[in-house]
């Protein structure tokens, strides 16, 4: 089973609120490397440690939290020593999510629709993929969903920027890399975005949201 988790940080940043997060996450790492600025990106970052610690605590891991538990992978993706557990973290617009779960290798992406230059990233894309989304009735949602979908894939996969974008094509829900089979699966999180998890095994899927204050009881 893939567990996630999700919460929206809302659009304006409080001095108080900060304050609760700094306090919050203090109480369960080590690591006391957080700003005191309660700017959208720090938001985002305590909001993305406390939901990987609900994450652990569901799996009874809350102490692979902590530092020396930690590491990176050749090409900079985190893991937990010692365990079987893998997760990934996203974060777009005021929603974070995280997911997790053992036994398998995942990635996971969330992306809030907005009016970009959809056709100056092309080049990111296949053939395939790129007639998807320019012959779509509603070219920004399909390329979101696409999107999603090759980085979350990607982020499984654990090379990062290293792997090419338009090296993975994901029209269908299976993608070979590797000599690995991976697999995609849309979620849904909130009206407004598109999000997915890419993992390497077929496995269920659990989605829940964790608002703000409960976050930080």
């Amino acid at each position: 089973m893939i567990t996630g988790y999700f919460t929206d940080i809302g659009g304006i940043q409080d001095e108080e609120i900060h304050k609760r997060l700094l306090a919050a996450v203090n109480s369960i790492s080590k690591e006391k490397t957080f700003a005191s600025d309660p700017s959208i990106q720090q938001y985002r970052k305590i909001a993305g440690k406390l939901l990987l610690y609900r994450l652990l605590a569901a799996h009874n891991l809350e102490h692979s939290l902590f530092a020396d538990a930690q590491g990176v992978n050749s090409w900079g993706k985190p893991y937990f020593a010692n365990t079987n557990f893998d997760y990934n973290l996203s974060h777009s617009g005021s929603v974070v999510f995280c997911a997790g779960g053992q036994g398998a290798h995942i990635g996971v992406d969330i992306e809030k629709e907005e009016e970009r230059d959809i056709l100056g990233m092309r080049d990111y894309f296949s053939g395939q993929e790129w007639d998807r989304i320019t012959s779509s009735e509603n070219m920004n949602a399909e390329f979101c969903r696409t999107w999603v979908r090759k980085e979350a894939c990607i982020k499984a996969i654990g090379k990062g920027i290293f792997q090419p974008l338009n090296e993975i094509d994901v029209c269908e829900d299976t993608v070979i890399s590797g000599g690995v089979r991976w697999y995609l699966q849309d979620v849904v999180i909130k009206e407004g975005y598109a999000a997915c998890i890419a993992t390497d095994k077929k496995m269920e899927v659990s989605i829940a949201e964790i608002d703000l204050n409960t976050l930080l009881a």
